[in-house]
């Protein structure tokens, strides 16, 4: 009765890591293609930048 007892703690053990690790990895790869993301504005924004600065330069 004990045994039966102590293997099904080990199998939730096992369901609750499992499901831990597989949430950790899902959220790495949100933050990877958030991160991703960021950058991609921050190089549009910096190109808007360099097209603001000629604009300005060929007025003058």
């Amino acid at each position: 009765m004990d045994f039966t007892v102590h293997q099904s703690i080990k199998i939730i053990a096992v369901i609750v890591v499992s499901v831990i690790i597989i949430t950790a990895l899902l959220n790495l790869d949100s933050v990877t293609e958030s991160k991703q993301q960021m950058q991609s504005i921050a190089d549009i924004n910096q190109s808007n930048r360099e097209k603001t600065a000629n604009i300005k330069a060929s007025f003058y």
